[in-house]
Protein backbone atom coordinates (compact mmCIF):
# COMPACT_ATOMS: atom_id res chain seq x y z
CA UNK A 1 0.00 0.00 0.00
CA UNK A 2 2.88 2.39 0.77
CA UNK A 3 4.42 1.73 -2.65
CA UNK A 4 1.02 2.00 -4.32
CA UNK A 5 0.30 5.31 -2.63
CA UNK A 6 3.49 6.88 -3.94
CA UNK A 7 3.17 5.30 -7.37
CA UNK A 8 -0.49 6.13 -7.81
CA UNK A 9 0.22 9.76 -7.29
CA UNK A 10 3.11 9.16 -9.64
CA UNK A 11 3.99 12.78 -10.01
CA UNK A 12 6.29 14.17 -7.42
CA UNK A 13 8.08 13.68 -4.18
CA UNK A 14 6.27 15.10 -1.21
CA UNK A 15 5.95 18.01 1.05
CA UNK A 16 8.78 18.80 3.45
CA UNK A 17 7.94 18.03 7.05
CA UNK A 18 9.30 21.46 7.94
CA UNK A 19 6.94 23.39 5.67
CA UNK A 20 5.94 26.58 7.44
CA UNK A 21 2.57 26.78 9.24
CA UNK A 22 -0.27 27.81 6.97
CA UNK A 23 0.53 25.42 4.09
CA UNK A 24 -2.63 24.98 2.02
CA UNK A 25 -4.78 21.92 2.60
CA UNK A 26 -4.75 19.01 0.18
CA UNK A 27 -7.29 19.23 -2.69
CA UNK A 28 -10.72 17.70 -2.25
CA UNK A 29 -11.53 14.26 -3.72
CA UNK A 30 -14.74 13.95 -5.77
CA UNK A 31 -15.90 10.46 -6.88
CA UNK A 32 -13.86 8.82 -9.69
CA UNK A 33 -16.61 9.21 -12.31
CA UNK A 34 -16.88 12.92 -11.54
CA UNK A 35 -13.12 13.32 -11.77
CA UNK A 36 -13.05 11.58 -15.15
CA UNK A 37 -15.95 13.66 -16.48
CA UNK A 38 -14.29 16.93 -15.47
CA UNK A 39 -10.75 16.02 -16.59
CA UNK A 40 -8.92 18.91 -18.20
CA UNK A 41 -6.98 18.83 -21.48
CA UNK A 42 -3.92 16.62 -21.83
CA UNK A 43 -0.58 17.92 -20.59
CA UNK A 44 0.83 19.87 -23.54
CA UNK A 45 3.71 18.50 -25.57
CA UNK A 46 7.07 19.67 -24.23
CA UNK A 47 10.54 18.20 -23.71
CA UNK A 48 11.03 15.99 -20.67
CA UNK A 49 14.02 16.94 -18.53
CA UNK A 50 16.59 14.24 -17.83
CA UNK A 51 20.34 14.48 -17.32
CA UNK A 52 22.52 11.39 -17.97
CA UNK A 53 24.23 10.41 -14.73
CA UNK A 54 21.70 12.23 -12.59
CA UNK A 55 20.78 10.39 -9.38
CA UNK A 56 18.11 11.19 -6.80
CA UNK A 57 17.10 9.48 -3.58
CA UNK A 58 13.99 10.20 -1.53
CA UNK A 59 13.27 9.22 2.08
CA UNK A 60 9.69 7.97 2.49
CA UNK A 61 7.76 8.47 5.74
CA UNK A 62 4.29 7.34 6.75
CA UNK A 63 3.02 9.83 9.29
CA UNK A 64 5.81 10.20 11.88
CA UNK A 65 7.37 6.81 11.04
CA UNK A 66 10.02 5.71 8.56
CA UNK A 67 8.48 4.08 5.48
CA UNK A 68 11.32 3.31 3.09
CA UNK A 69 13.34 4.87 0.29
CA UNK A 70 13.01 5.51 -3.41
CA UNK A 71 15.68 6.38 -5.94
CA UNK A 72 16.01 7.27 -9.62
CA UNK A 73 19.01 7.02 -11.95
CA UNK A 74 19.25 8.36 -15.50
CA UNK A 75 21.54 6.10 -17.54
CA UNK A 76 23.47 7.20 -20.65
CA UNK A 77 21.36 7.02 -23.84
CA UNK A 78 21.18 3.61 -25.55
CA UNK A 79 19.87 2.39 -28.91
CA UNK A 80 16.91 0.04 -29.22
CA UNK A 81 15.88 -1.16 -32.69
CA UNK A 82 18.09 1.55 -34.15
CA UNK A 83 16.42 4.35 -32.20
CA UNK A 84 18.07 6.53 -29.53
CA UNK A 85 16.49 5.70 -26.18
CA UNK A 86 16.76 7.13 -22.67
CA UNK A 87 16.89 4.56 -19.87
CA UNK A 88 15.54 5.31 -16.39
CA UNK A 89 16.03 3.00 -13.41
CA UNK A 90 13.86 3.44 -10.33
CA UNK A 91 14.05 1.45 -7.10
CA UNK A 92 11.81 1.36 -4.04
CA UNK A 93 11.93 -0.55 -0.75
CA UNK A 94 9.92 -0.36 2.45
CA UNK A 95 11.71 -0.23 5.80
CA UNK A 96 11.04 0.52 9.43
CA UNK A 97 7.51 0.18 10.75
CA UNK A 98 6.07 0.20 7.21
CA UNK A 99 7.76 -3.13 6.49
CA UNK A 100 5.69 -4.72 9.25
CA UNK A 101 2.59 -4.04 7.16
CA UNK A 102 4.08 -4.33 3.68
CA UNK A 103 7.54 -5.83 3.16
CA UNK A 104 8.11 -4.89 -0.44
CA UNK A 105 10.83 -3.84 -2.87
CA UNK A 106 10.84 -3.13 -6.59
CA UNK A 107 13.37 -2.46 -9.33
CA UNK A 108 11.93 -0.77 -12.42
CA UNK A 109 13.46 0.09 -15.80
CA UNK A 110 11.82 2.40 -18.31
CA UNK A 111 12.83 2.93 -21.95
CA UNK A 112 11.78 6.25 -23.55
CA UNK A 113 12.10 7.16 -27.23
CA UNK A 114 14.28 10.28 -27.39
CA UNK A 115 12.77 11.37 -30.70
CA UNK A 116 9.16 11.39 -29.49
CA UNK A 117 9.34 11.34 -25.69
CA UNK A 118 6.98 8.33 -25.62
CA UNK A 119 7.37 5.31 -23.38
CA UNK A 120 8.50 2.26 -25.35
CA UNK A 121 8.94 -0.42 -22.70
CA UNK A 122 8.67 -0.88 -18.97
CA UNK A 123 9.87 -3.72 -16.73
CA UNK A 124 9.39 -4.14 -13.00
CA UNK A 125 10.83 -6.85 -10.75
CA UNK A 126 9.20 -6.91 -7.32
CA UNK A 127 9.46 -8.88 -4.09
CA UNK A 128 6.34 -8.71 -1.94
CA UNK A 129 6.45 -10.64 1.32
CA UNK A 130 9.02 -12.99 -0.22
CA UNK A 131 6.98 -13.60 -3.40
CA UNK A 132 8.69 -12.54 -6.61
CA UNK A 133 6.94 -11.18 -9.68
CA UNK A 134 7.79 -9.46 -12.94
CA UNK A 135 5.62 -7.10 -14.97
CA UNK A 136 6.55 -6.02 -18.48
CA UNK A 137 4.62 -3.49 -20.54
CA UNK A 138 4.90 -2.16 -24.07
CA UNK A 139 3.23 1.07 -25.17
CA UNK A 140 1.46 1.95 -28.40
CA UNK A 141 -0.96 4.80 -29.18
CA UNK A 142 -4.05 4.32 -27.04
CA UNK A 143 -3.09 0.95 -25.55
CA UNK A 144 -0.70 -0.75 -23.12
CA UNK A 145 0.09 -4.45 -23.54
CA UNK A 146 1.05 -6.18 -20.30
CA UNK A 147 2.77 -9.47 -19.42
CA UNK A 148 2.52 -10.38 -15.73
CA UNK A 149 4.62 -13.27 -14.36
CA UNK A 150 3.78 -14.21 -10.77
CA UNK A 151 3.02 -17.31 -8.69
CA UNK A 152 4.35 -19.51 -11.49
CA UNK A 153 1.82 -18.18 -14.00
CA UNK A 154 2.08 -15.85 -16.99
CA UNK A 155 -0.87 -13.57 -17.72
CA UNK A 156 -1.21 -11.38 -20.80
CA UNK A 157 -3.67 -8.50 -21.03
CA UNK A 158 -4.17 -5.06 -22.47
CA UNK A 159 -5.14 -1.66 -21.08
CA UNK A 160 -6.90 1.10 -23.01
CA UNK A 161 -5.48 4.60 -22.48
CA UNK A 162 -8.22 7.27 -22.40
CA UNK A 163 -7.75 10.84 -23.58
CA UNK A 164 -5.38 12.18 -26.19
CA UNK A 165 -2.09 12.07 -24.30
CA UNK A 166 0.51 9.30 -24.39
CA UNK A 167 0.95 7.54 -21.01
CA UNK A 168 3.89 8.17 -18.73
CA UNK A 169 5.04 6.09 -15.80
CA UNK A 170 5.83 7.54 -12.39
CA UNK A 171 9.43 8.45 -13.16
CA UNK A 172 8.71 9.86 -16.63
CA UNK A 173 5.89 11.93 -15.11
CA UNK A 174 8.34 13.42 -12.64
CA UNK A 175 10.61 14.43 -15.50
CA UNK A 176 7.68 15.88 -17.44
CA UNK A 177 6.45 18.03 -14.57
CA UNK A 178 9.95 19.35 -13.90
CA UNK A 179 9.47 21.53 -16.96
CA UNK A 180 5.84 22.54 -16.39
CA UNK A 181 5.72 26.37 -16.32
CA UNK A 182 5.43 27.91 -12.89
CA UNK A 183 2.82 30.36 -14.18
CA UNK A 184 0.71 27.72 -15.94
CA UNK A 185 -3.00 28.47 -15.70
CA UNK A 186 -5.83 25.96 -15.51
CA UNK A 187 -5.68 22.22 -14.91
CA UNK A 188 -4.21 19.54 -17.18
CA UNK A 189 -4.60 15.76 -17.17
CA UNK A 190 -2.12 12.96 -17.81
CA UNK A 191 -2.12 9.16 -17.76
CA UNK A 192 0.36 7.46 -15.43
CA UNK A 193 1.33 3.78 -15.54
CA UNK A 194 1.91 2.41 -12.01
CA UNK A 195 3.46 -1.07 -12.41
CA UNK A 196 0.39 -3.01 -13.54
CA UNK A 197 -2.43 -0.46 -13.49
CA UNK A 198 -3.21 2.81 -15.23
CA UNK A 199 -4.10 5.95 -13.32
CA UNK A 200 -5.31 9.33 -14.55
CA UNK A 201 -4.25 12.51 -12.79
CA UNK A 202 -5.37 16.11 -13.02
CA UNK A 203 -2.86 18.70 -11.85
CA UNK A 204 -2.77 22.45 -11.37
CA UNK A 205 -0.27 24.90 -9.93
CA UNK A 206 -1.22 27.58 -7.41
CA UNK A 207 2.21 29.21 -7.50
CA UNK A 208 5.49 29.12 -5.56
CA UNK A 209 6.41 28.91 -1.88
CA UNK A 210 9.56 28.93 0.23
CA UNK A 211 10.29 25.46 1.56
CA UNK A 212 12.70 24.09 4.17
CA UNK A 213 14.12 20.82 2.82
CA UNK A 214 17.02 18.44 3.39
CA UNK A 215 18.85 20.35 0.63
CA UNK A 216 18.29 23.72 2.29
CA UNK A 217 15.68 26.46 2.15
CA UNK A 218 14.52 26.70 -1.45
CA UNK A 219 11.91 28.45 -3.50
CA UNK A 220 9.63 25.74 -4.89
CA UNK A 221 6.98 25.46 -7.58
CA UNK A 222 3.92 23.76 -6.05
CA UNK A 223 1.73 21.35 -8.03
CA UNK A 224 -1.55 20.06 -6.59
CA UNK A 225 -3.32 17.04 -8.03
CA UNK A 226 -5.73 14.18 -7.67
CA UNK A 227 -5.34 10.75 -9.27
CA UNK A 228 -7.94 8.07 -9.95
CA UNK A 229 -7.51 4.51 -11.20
CA UNK A 230 -9.07 3.39 -14.48
CA UNK A 231 -10.39 0.01 -15.59
CA UNK A 232 -9.13 -1.94 -18.61
CA UNK A 233 -11.63 -0.19 -20.89
CA UNK A 234 -10.34 3.23 -19.80
CA UNK A 235 -13.33 4.18 -17.64
CA UNK A 236 -12.96 5.37 -14.04
CA UNK A 237 -12.73 2.53 -11.51
CA UNK A 238 -15.43 3.10 -8.86
CA UNK A 239 -13.86 0.51 -6.54
CA UNK A 240 -10.55 2.36 -6.11
CA UNK A 241 -10.27 5.38 -3.86
CA UNK A 242 -8.84 8.48 -5.62
CA UNK A 243 -5.56 9.78 -4.20
CA UNK A 244 -4.72 13.37 -3.44
CA UNK A 245 -1.12 14.49 -3.83
CA UNK A 246 1.13 17.51 -3.87
CA UNK A 247 4.49 17.95 -5.57
CA UNK A 248 7.14 20.61 -4.99
CA UNK A 249 9.73 21.27 -7.70
CA UNK A 250 12.66 23.59 -7.02
CA UNK A 251 12.33 26.88 -8.88
CA UNK A 252 16.04 27.04 -9.74
CA UNK A 253 17.72 25.72 -12.90
CA UNK A 254 17.95 22.19 -11.51
CA UNK A 255 14.13 21.82 -11.24
CA UNK A 256 14.43 19.13 -8.58
CA UNK A 257 11.38 17.15 -7.36
CA UNK A 258 11.94 18.10 -3.75
CA UNK A 259 9.38 16.80 -1.55
CA UNK A 260 5.48 13.76 -2.76
CA UNK A 261 2.83 14.08 -0.25
CA UNK A 262 -0.07 11.68 -0.73
CA UNK A 263 -2.78 9.94 1.26
CA UNK A 264 -2.87 6.27 2.24
CA UNK A 265 -4.98 4.16 4.59
CA UNK A 266 -2.05 4.30 7.05
CA UNK A 267 -1.91 8.11 7.01
CA UNK A 268 -0.02 10.77 5.11
CA UNK A 269 2.86 9.44 3.01
CA UNK A 270 5.74 11.86 2.35
CA UNK A 271 8.81 11.34 0.22
CA UNK A 272 11.53 13.96 0.61
CA UNK A 273 14.53 14.34 -1.66
CA UNK A 274 17.56 13.80 0.59
CA UNK A 275 20.34 13.00 -1.89
CA UNK A 276 20.99 14.59 -5.28
CA UNK A 277 24.01 13.79 -7.44
CA UNK A 278 24.49 16.17 -10.30
CA UNK A 279 25.07 14.76 -13.79
CA UNK A 280 28.33 14.82 -15.69
CA UNK A 281 26.61 15.37 -19.05
CA UNK A 282 24.17 17.96 -20.45
CA UNK A 283 20.44 17.47 -20.11
CA UNK A 284 18.64 15.17 -22.52
CA UNK A 285 15.82 16.86 -24.38
CA UNK A 286 13.13 14.28 -24.98
CA UNK A 287 10.84 14.96 -27.92
CA UNK A 288 7.20 16.03 -27.67
CA UNK A 289 4.89 13.85 -25.62
CA UNK A 290 1.60 14.75 -27.21
CA UNK A 291 -0.79 12.24 -28.70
Amino acid sequence: MVRASVAAAGLGLGLATSCAPGCARMPEMPPPAELAASAGPALASAPLLARPGEQMRWRVRVGPFGGGSMQLQVAPPARVDGRPVAVLRGQFATSGIASLFENRSSDETTWIDLATGRLLRYRSHAIDGGARSTVEASFAPGVVRVVDRSRGRTTRRWQRVPGDGAPLNMYAALLALRTWPERATGAVTLSVWARSRLWRATVKTPGAVMLNTALGRLRAHRIDGVAWRVRRDGSADPDAQPRRFRLYVSADQRRLPLLVETDSRFGLVRAELVVYRAPSAPALSFGPRGG
